[in-house]
């Protein structure tokens, strides 16, 4: 039996009952504190780490390549390890995590200079990136982002497409200003510095605010999701009548590897788009500014969806939001396959928009809907695993296609053929809970 780490001096069942209104922002806190391990993060770190530990870009890449394919086939146990301790441990256990990280990783150029004094070679700085990337991506990208999801999805149940669309605008401020903010940061105390103060904050602060607030279960704290009392008129607990799958019974129904793979594309597609982006532009006749102000128009479709649709989540059933999203996706690769000036470069961003529109929803309202809460971390650690490897390979095959092909119209349109299967699929996913 999980033991009960909720009860602590500060304790949410002596706080009204709009506590789970806590755990929202705290939770999209913690997503936001993730950002360090995100690709997005990394980026802004890119160059510096290149000229200061004078690797190339192609090692660099490599290191980061397989330090997160490592990170993937890690995932699952870290879900395994949430079922049992909780998202409170969890989640300090990631700021932690990557607080060290992300401090030992600002001392990284003085390991190279100590390695090569040592009469180490090129090897030995690649080796010592994939353990540096693993780590990152592992308490960043990893734990801390699963953490902080599933313990939103467990405070809520028939508001949980609804907080989950508040969220989603207030994620993507913070990811849409993050790559200038880092910029900031790290012109006015270097790359090293802004690593080491970024690890600071995580190890110090934010493991405070994650003690004092993050809670697994609103039982635990007298309350039920949604903010309901959780003991009814004769005084006993009042329970949810839904089946509580397990993983490997979760592996054998049919939506949960069409929710899956969909995520995984999605990932796929949103990975290798902007670290190709000048590069797609450029062979589509296009220039750097046009193909940065992509992102921006496009997350302000998926800003405005988000609360649309996730105040339609809670009532409508899961495979038509996925027919939504897939269809974007579909829209979004094929544009992105036949690039041009005019209705092609708009019908890129609208598939864009609303495949980004509905991501966040997708990854917090089907799992515990179909599965029950009870191992909502194993499910969703192997969920985050194909999303977080899928990640890992695009930016490589968009890269050979070009190489092979001359263009990355081959690549795009295996994306669209793989995204019109699923969509095709979709038609067939129905909760598994109604057969029970």
């Amino acid at each position: 039996m999980k033991k009960n780490y909720n009860h602590i001096p500060f304790r949410p069942k002596n706080l009204p009952f709009f506590y789970g209104w806590v755990i929202f922002l705290f939770s999209s806190l913690g997503i936001l504190m993730s950002l360090p391990g995100q690709t997005m993060g990394v980026s802004a770190f890119t160059e510096s780490l290149i000229a200061s530990l004078n690797i190339s870009r192609t090692n660099l890449t490599l290191a980061y390549m397989f330090g997160t394919l490592a990170s993937s086939f890690i995932l699952p146990y870290a879900g395994k390890m949430f079922d049992r301790v909780g998202a409170r441990v969890m989640a300090l256990a990631a700021s932690v995590g990557l607080g060290l990280t992300l401090i030992l990783l600002s001392y990284s150029d003085r390991m190279a200079e100590l390695l090569r004094s040592k009469g180490f070679g090129t090897v030995s700085l690649i080796v010592m990136m994939f353990f540096g990337f693993l780590m990152l991506r592992f308490w960043g990208q990893g734990v801390l982002t699963l953490s902080s999801r599933n313990m939103l999805m467990k405070w809520f149940d028939k508001k949980r497409g609804l907080v989950t669309g508040f969220s989603g605008p207030l994620v993507s401020l913070g990811f849409s200003v993050t790559p200038l903010a880092l910029h900031q940061l790290i012109k006015a105390c270097g790359w090293q510095g802004a690593w080491f103060y970024l690890g600071l904050i995580s190890l110090f602060i934010f493991s405070l605010l994650v003690f004092i607030f993050f809670r697994d279960n609103p039982e635990d704290c007298g309350l039920l999701p949604d903010g309901e009392k959780a003991l009814d008129e004769s005084g006993q607990e009042k329970k949810a009548e839904i089946r509580q799958y397990t993983l490997s019974e979760a592996r054998k129904t049919f939506p949960f590897w069409i929710i899956g793979l969909t995520l995984a594309l999605a990932g796929f597609i949103a990975t290798a788009l902007p670290f190709h982006v000048v590069s797609i532009f450029k062979n589509a006749g296009m220039d750097k500014e046009t193909a940065f102000s992509i992102f921006f128009y496009s997350s302000c479709i998926s800003i405005s969806m988000n609360i649309f649709w996730g105040y339609l989540s809670d009532k409508i059933e899961v495979r038509y939001l996925l027919l939504v999203m897939l269809s974007g996706l579909v829209i979004n690769s094929f544009a992105l396959a036949f690039l041009a000036p005019g209705f092609m470069f708009y019908l890129l961003i609208a598939g864009m928009g609303f495949g980004g529109g509905l991501f966040g929803i997708m990854t917090n309202v089907p799992f515990p809907r179909f599965y029950g809460r009870s191992h909502l971390g194993a499910i969703n650690g192997f969920i985050m695993s194909m999303m977080v490897f899928s990640s890992a390979v695009a930016p490589w095959f968009f890269s050979k296609i070009l190489d092979y092909t001359g263009s990355y119209r081959y690549a795009a349109l295996c994306c669209t053929g793989v995204a019109a299967i699923l969509l095709i699929c979709s038609f067939k996913v129905k909760n598994p809970q109604a057969s029970e």
